[in-house]
């Protein structure tokens, strides 16, 4: 009995590949990026572009404007092409990604993509059947939205790419990853 369950995992996940790891994670743990936990340290944090007071540290979920900044990350006025990105300092088994918006404004993103490197090497964007996926953002300030890839990617730079947003561009965000 036992081999033939392991048989008929192996088989599974010979044909689903890493969609099969991805969807069998059901309790996935959080990286570390949230402003309660600092995991990550600040200065694994760069993007395309910030005004003053938003700089890419603030982009950690659950961040609250207090003296050192405001509450999330917002790249300039006029950067098209903003992106926001962590060092994760390992590689990791990411399976989503938590958004929320400016904690202290009603400013959020609306959609994104996703791209990422396991090294010094090409971004290579999260991918759905037609191509770059696009994310689903925020409808408000706080609430916390949770979108769960298809396919783990296996990571250690990871940003985040602002396509729409509701009033101004403003992002707070956590990674989600399985232990394996």
């Amino acid at each position: 009995m036992l081999r033939s369950t392991v048989l008929v995992f192996i088989i599974y996940a010979l044909v689903l590949g890493d969609k099969a790891v991805a969807s069998s994670c059901k309790y996935p743990l959080r990286v570390g990026l949230e402003a309660n936990n600092r995991r990550i340290p600040d200065s694994a944090f760069t993007c395309s572009s910030n005004e003053p007071s938003y700089g890419p540290s603030r982009g950690r979920l659950n961040t609250k404007a207090d003296s050192s900044g405001r509450g999330g990350w917002m790249p300039k006025g006029g950067d098209s092409n903003s992106w926001l990105k962590v060092d994760l300092g390992k590689t990791y088994d990411i399976v989503g990604i938590i958004t929320q918006g400016r904690e202290d404004a009603d400013q959020w993103v609306t959609k994104y993509k996703v791209s990422y490197q396991k090294s010094f090497f090409q971004y290579i964007y999260v991918r759905d059947s037609t191509g770059s996926k696009i994310f689903v953002g925020n409808k408000d300030r706080n609430s916390e939205v949770i979108n769960k890839f298809d396919k783990k990617i296996t990571a250690r730079y990871v940003r985040i790419h602002p396509t729409a947003y509701h009033s101004v561009c403003c992002l707070r965000f956590e990674l989600l990853y399985c232990k394996n």
